[in-house]
């Protein structure tokens, strides 16, 4: 019984910890994107430019809402990181 309550413990506190980190990882994931739209916006101009523009300045208030302990849905990041992939049409 001991055992049981032990090993449950230990797991909450790993899948806590594993938690707590997810959000920097998720920040460091979202500013390389930024600063590769950034970079992109940089080389091109006109309404592709603007579109990049757009894209940063979403994802950066992901890494605002984020830094700010704010609770951001992880489907909206992977939507905004999916989005920064695709190409310019």
């Amino acid at each position: 019984m001991k055992t049981t309550i032990i090993s449950a413990a230990a797991l909450i506190l790993m899948s806590q910890l594993a938690f707590a980190r997810t959000p920097n990882a998720r920040v460091g994931e979202l500013q390389a994107t930024s600063d590769r739209l950034a970079r992109a916006a940089s080389q091109t101009k006109g309404g592709a430019q603007h579109r990049l523009l757009q894209e940063r300045q979403h994802v950066n208030g992901l890494i605002d809402s984020l830094e700010n302990g704010q609770h951001v849905d992880p489907a909206e990041i992977d939507r905004a990181l999916q989005r920064a992939e695709q190409p310019l049409p």
